[in-house]
């Protein structure tokens, strides 16, 4: 079953040392005003997405916002 949520943060957690992969989170806001912390798929669309988004500013968390609202503010997931 597909829901959408509406995406209020993101970050973004690069490769390093200890992990090969890139690792993009989202939070989402429910219906019911609770909030949800979803892991993406690191070769997703929406993932790609965002990391692309991350690098154009520049890795600054005070522009989040700029790639928040270039992207539609909802995700399509399973639950």
């Amino acid at each position: 079953m597909y829901t959408r949520k509406n995406i209020t943060d993101f970050q973004v957690f690069e490769s390093g040392p200890s992990c090969p992969d890139t690792v993009v989170i989202v939070t989402t806001e429910n219906p019911d005003n609770t909030r949800e912390d979803l892991c993406l798929n690191p070769q997703g669309k929406l993932s790609k997405a965002f990391i692309i988004c991350w690098k154009n500013i520049n890795r600054n968390a005070t522009m989040k916002v700029t790639c928040l609202n270039k992207r539609k503010k909802q995700v399509k997931v399973t639950e």
